[in-house]
């Protein structure tokens, strides 16, 4: 299946960069037979040191730390993060985390295990906040998707397109993405119509 391009169109984004998360999908659904989206926000607690001192390079510095910290962890197939500053949050990053759908099913215990890990990282002054699915919300994640639902790929490209808006980088893009591992080639082999 080819790379497709669904843009929330609600926001101005970085093309390149949208481009690299929608790829970054496609690639993973090469290697992995189902996938489930947990998305993230993390930042600084208001009331923190760190949360009117921190720079670009301090968050870059952290996530960094965040990402060698999340290898140890069961079912995470790829990630993908992306920088924003705002009078609320301050400096705080968009993360999505894309997991191995035939390892985990529910987002749930990743999402504290990664908060966690934040914690750890940010030495008790992170903030993590997961993006549940709206009812509202006429894409979803969390669900587990497989890699011949063109539908839900699209959802999920739909709902990363988010981390590519323009609003709030004025660094301009900074980013992250994951590499993909190599296909086993193991188990069945996949028929395309």
């Amino acid at each position: 299946m080819g790379t497709t391009r669904v843009t929330n169109h609600r926001y101005r984004t970085y093309t390149e960069l949208e481009d690299r998360l929608h790829n970054h999908v496609d690639n993973l659904f090469n290697t992995y037979s189902k996938l489930l989206l947990l998305r993230m926000d993390l930042s600084y607690r208001k009331y923190s040191t760190v949360f009117n001192e921190q720079d670009i390079h301090g968050l870059c510095a952290d996530m960094s730390q965040l990402e060698y910290a999340m290898k140890n962890l069961t079912g995470i197939a790829g990630y993908s993060w992306a920088a924003e500053y705002g009078e609320d949050h301050r400096h705080h990053v968009h993360v999505a985390i894309f997991i191995n759908g035939q390892k985990r099913n529910k987002p749930w215990a990743l999402f504290k295990e990664i908060r966690n890990l934040w914690d750890e990282v940010t030495l008790g002054e992170g903030n993590a906040y997961r993006c549940v699915p709206n009812v509202f919300y006429e894409n979803k994640s969390e669900k587990v998707i497989t890699w011949d639902n063109r539908k839900g790929r699209d959802e999920m490209k739909y709902i990363i397109s988010y981390m590519a808006k323009c609003e709030q980088k004025p660094y301009g893009d900074i980013s992250r993405i994951s590499t993909v591992a190599e296909s086993t080639r193991r188990g069945r082999s996949r028929s395309h119509c």
